[in-house]
């Protein structure tokens, strides 16, 4: 029985079990009937297990018989009919890949903004060579993390609190993830091995290689970003607002982590500084601030505060 379930549990996901692993924390698209089968046919305990094979056929075509089979297709050579096969499942779009990063070379930069009381005195810094998520992260990526170390989903996610989806709806998989602390974002961080950009590195990337107010140019174009204020956007949907390094949807949509913790400007290190009550977030759009929605526009969040419009993305050191 023991040797069935480890055949039965390699031939949903495709390797065989580890540890207490459930069969939807690899394949969240999954039946949840098969983690109960499995993890009886799998227990330590063999009298814990089914009593007789039979028990244990039994349930697995009880799941089987619930899933509707396609009609035997003839073969055009008119050889035996095809097996039937089972249709294909709706599945969650892939998550975007962790590492599509964009590298951004060591070199002085140029921060700041003479004109805010918030972001003066322009300052030239030194940076080190780091490289910078070219989009935020999404709803997808974080339902990884969430299914791989059992942190706790999002509450714009809906569903029961606590209760993690074995799927997300498809309109919001490729939105950034949004509703998550500081902390919450920093954990996501060192479970993909990077860590929050400091606001120093993600004004850089936001200003590109020419130094620009705009990730996108010289002046506001409100066209190529996403200035709702009701609704989020996938975070490719707006290519024409890339830097002129290539990463995307740094303002607009939703506002970023950084991190630094917020005080009175210039930044307190360029590499980030101990934790606090506030931490400084970037990017985002209120049309009502002025600057809003510039490569040095600042703000703040309480770290232990989930905000709806508040996500982040991730950086890592070296090139």
């Amino acid at each position: 029985i023991y040797a069935l379930g480890v055949l039965i549990f390699e031939s949903l996901t495709g390797r065989p079990p580890r540890g207490l692993e459930l069969p939807s924390e690899l394949r969240p698209d999954l039946d949840a009937r098969w983690d109960r089968i499995l993890k009886r046919a799998l227990a330590r305990d063999p009298d814990k297990r089914f009593s007789h094979v039979r028990e244990l056929r039994s349930e697995v075509m009880s799941v089987l018989a619930r899933v509707p089979l396609r009609k035997p297709e003839p073969s055009p050579d008119g050889e035996a009919p095809r097996r039937p096969a089972l249709p294909a499942r709706v599945r969650e779009p892939p998550p975007l890949p962790l590492d599509d990063m964009v590298s951004i070379p060591a070199g002085k930069v140029s921060i700041g903004d003479a004109a805010s009381p918030e972001a003066r005195p322009v300052l030239e810094i030194e940076l080190a060579a780091f490289r910078i998520d070219r989009t935020p992260v999404t709803n997808s990526q974080y339902h990884a993390f969430v299914l791989a170390t059992g942190a706790r989903p999002p509450r714009v996610w809906g569903g029961k609190p606590k209760v993690v989806p074995r799927a997300l709806p498809r309109a919001i998989v490729s939105l950034p993830v949004t509703g998550v602390t500081w902390d919450e974002a920093a954990a996501f961080a060192a479970w993909a091995k990077k860590r929050l950009p400091t606001e120093a590195e993600w004004e850089r990337a936001a200003r590109g290689r020419s130094g620009r107010d705009f990730p996108y140019g010289d002046s506001f174009d409100e066209k190529k970003i996403n200035a709702d204020q009701k609704a989020l956007a996938p975070v490719d949907a707006y290519q024409e607002g890339a830097s002129d390094e290539g990463v995307l949807d740094l303002t607009g949509n939703a506002w970023e982590w950084c991190e630094d913790v917020h005080g009175p400007y210039p930044p307190s290190s360029a590499k980030g500084s101990a934790k606090g009550a506030a931490r400084v977030i970037r990017g985002g759009y209120d049309p009502g601030q002025p600057g809003s929605g510039s490569a040095w526009f600042r703000g703040c969040l309480r770290h232990d505060v989930a905000n709806p419009r508040v996500g982040f993305r991730c950086a890592r050191s070296g090139s």
